[in-house]
Parts: structure tokens; C-alpha cells; sequence
């Protein structure tokens, strides 16, 4: 028989979020409308345990900007992010070592709190591909955790 402390570890390893926090149209709605947006992440982690983090997919952030992330949320926080487009997208895993290895580095500096980095991939990307796919997946560190979307039908 489940006691409680045990249903509570089970409900602590279930993370809910939504796909950013930065919205200025929340203002007034989840946020307070005299918060200052540095302070909407602080607010977002008191709501919710985990979020995806949809910005790296434009851009890889700077190791400044995920210490601020890391700095700002609590202990249990999670944070799961998108590879870059140029990784996915626009060189679809060819040549893009050097872009891969600083996305990896620079979101590490979440450390305990770095969830699942996404690798969300175009219709485009064809069957073809999947032999890449293979080599780019063994490739990646193995202390980090992936997921995959791939939107081919194909696939």
C-alpha cells in the first residue's frame, strides 16, 4: 500500500508548464500588471514547476542569460528547450557540430534543472535523413536527455 510520502514523490516527479514566460498579453491576466518583466520568470515558477523554452529555437542563449534563468527559479524547476532552427531546420543536422556543442554548453549551465532538449524537426526532413539522425544522436553528451518531433509522415 502506497503511504502518502510515497504518492507525494510519485506527484513531484510530474512537471506542468506552458511554452515560455515572457508574454506582455499575461500582464493583468497571470501576472500582476505592476510587475517588470524580469521579474515574470520569479512569478511564472511560483505557479508552474517546468516550462519549454521556445526562444532558443531563434537563438542560442548566452551562458549569462541561463545563469539568470538557473538564478531565478527554484531547486525542483525544470527547463526544457529547443535545439536552434539553424540546427534542425536550415542545416537539418549536417555541418552543425559547432552550433550543437554551444546550445548543449550554454543550456548546461542550468545543471540539476536542465530538463529534455527538444529536437523538433520540418515535414521536409525525409527518411533519407535518419542515417544522420543516428550519428548526431550518438554524438550528443550523455548527460543531458532528448526528445524528438519529427513531422514527416514518412517518418
Amino acid at each position: 500500500m502506497a503511504t502518502p510520502q510515497s504518492k507525494r514523490t510519485e506527484i513531484d516527479k510530474v512537471h506542468i508548464g506552458t511554452m515560455g514566460w515572457s508574454y506582455t498579453f499575461w500582464r493583468g491576466n497571470f501576472y500582476p500588471t505592476s510587475l517588470k518583466p524580469e521579474a515574470y520568470l520569479t512569478e511564472y515558477s511560483k505557479h508552474f514547476n517546468s516550462v519549454e523554452v521556445d526562444n532558443t529555437f531563434y537563438r542560442i542563449p548566452s551562458t549569462n542569460t541561463v545563469r539568470n534563468w538557473e538564478k531565478q527559479t527554484p531547486a525542483h524547476f525544470l527547463f526544457s528547450a529547443k535545439f536552434p532552427r539553424v540546427i534542425t531546420h536550415v542545416k537539418m543536422l549536417a555541418d552543425c557540430e559547432k552550433e550543437a556543442d554551444a546550445f548543449i554548453a550554454n543550456m548546461s549551465q542550468l545543471h540539476g534543472k536542465l530538463g529534455p532538449l527538444l529536437l523538433q524537426f520540418p515535414s521536409t526532413f525525409e527518411p533519407e535523413r535518419l542515417s544522420l539522425l543516428k550519428d548526431f544522436l550518438s554524438a550528443l553528451p550523455k548527460s543531458c536527455r532528448y526528445a524528438l518531433e519529427v513531422r514527416n509522415r514518412k517518418l
